[in-house]
């Protein structure tokens, strides 16, 4: 990856995400019209019609549709964000010439928005177009307005429209220097943090290759499951974002699981290689140390990833180290928490964990098949796993055969 591509990623990202502001402001926007039909049956706004308020909502319920479907439909594309910003600016164009209002400062607030994309070419041909828009409504509204006697209706236009210019050339400004000086800040922070990202990639395999060179079995078992955890945290929010859970899986939460997942074994680092390798049946003893890694893991990671900015990635990788051993019907360790008080990310965790304990040869027994280890979790399902997890996970038997066999190659 160059220089410039994280950097590439971070505009497009920031780009959707005020897309989705816009879209948000249209529908904030929309609601002017029935307050202002409202306020009119109170007497206020006396001279504003019931018709011009009525078309100026009917106008932005059509904008409105219009921009969700495109967000919908082409949220990628370039040309959003010029059709989003300039159809607003239009809406308060058509709102300012209508009789009894006056917003002239509304004509700023796109200009003002569009330097929020951190893209001086855009904001300033936003700008320009903005402009136009305001000196047409100015012209439109200009022979409804009252102007003083020792003007004529020319010279009081042209007068509101200079006056207007340089207000809006003055915000102008400043809005292209946001957009320009901001992203460079930005640019700055943004590096940082993928510094910070590199740092923490390498805290964690460092943890895993400490894992693999206690027992190599462990160490593989780690990368498998990463990939198991991203394979259903991508299902399970295609199937339904709110999981019907008492948690929402974004993008964000699913970047840390997949992150964090190599971390849910770095306890067993604290135990005996003995009890790790041992090839047949353990004694309670020993089992009861292996129930210690959880907490093992946890301490591990405060005390050597604290310096970590990223507080959600670290509260993510204690959850999934902590608690990928409780059971949905409270039998598990070392907690005995049940249901959905156990952290979505360590309920999605555990099936990743089981399954690949299944598919694989561990010292104390031979892998199972895929069919046979699917039958299992199956007849888990509601016991030890979450049972919206397990009835995604199958559905989803072509892909863990595929990581299976990838990583048997």
């Amino acid at each position: 990856m160059t220089k410039e591509e994280p950097k590439s990623i971070f505009l497009e990202e920031n780009e959707s995400r005020m897309n989705r502001r816009a879209l948000k402001l249209a529908i904030w926007t929309t609601l002017v019209g029935p307050v202002m039909i409202f306020l009119r049956y109170f007497g206020i706004f006396k001279t504003v019609t019931y018709t011009a308020l009525c078309i100026f909502t009917s106008i932005m319920v059509a904008i409105t549709m219009v921009m969700f479907l495109i967000q919908k439909k082409f949220s990628s594309h370039r040309c959003v964000k010029y059709f989003f910003l300039l159809t607003l600016e239009c809406a308060i164009g058509y709102l300012s010439i209508i009789q009894g209002i006056h917003i002239q400062i509304a004509y700023v607030l796109i200009p003002v928005l569009s330097c929020m994309y951190y893209k001086e070419f855009f904001t300033l041909t936003t700008s320009v177009f903005c402009y136009i828009i305001m000196v047409i409504s100015l012209l439109l509204k200009s022979p409804y307005t009252n102007h003083p006697e020792n003007f004529t209706q020319m010279t009081w236009t042209l007068a509101t429209i200079v006056g207007s210019t340089i207000e809006y050339s003055i915000c102008v400004v400043v809005a292209f220097f946001i957009a320009k000086y901001s992203r460079k800040t930005l640019y700055m922070v943004n590096d940082g943090n993928l510094k910070v990202a590199l740092i923490q990639g390498q805290f964690i395999k460092g943890f895993v290759s400490l894992v693999e060179s206690k027992d190599y079995s462990t160490g593989e078992h780690i990368k498998r499951t990463s990939q198991y955890v991203e394979m259903l945290c991508e299902a399970l929010k295609k199937r339904n974002p709110n999981l019907v859970t008492n948690e929402t899986l974004t993008d964000e939460k699913i970047k840390h699981m997949v992150q964090a997942a190599p971390l849910h074994d770095i306890g067993k680092i604290a135990v005996s290689d003995s009890i790790l390798t041992k090839p047949g049946q353990l004694s309670l003893d020993e089992f009861g140390a292996i129930k210690l890694h959880p907490t093992y893991g946890v301490k591990l990671i405060e005390e050597n990833l604290a310096e970590v900015e990223d507080k959600h990635f670290i509260e993510m990788a204690k959850q999934m180290t902590m608690y990928h051993h409780e059971k949905w019907d409270g039998t598990g360790y070392p907690s005995g928490i049940a249901g959905e008080k156990i952290p979505l990310c360590a309920r999605i965790m555990a099936v990743a964990d089981v399954l690949d304990a299944l598919l694989s040869d561990r010292p104390y027994k031979k892998a199972y098949t895929i069919n046979e280890a699917f039958q299992i979790m199956e007849k888990e399902s509601g016991i030890h796993f979450d049972p919206y997890i397990i009835e995604t996970l199958l559905t989803l038997k072509n892909e863990v055969y595929e990581i299976a066999q990838s990583d048997s190659n």
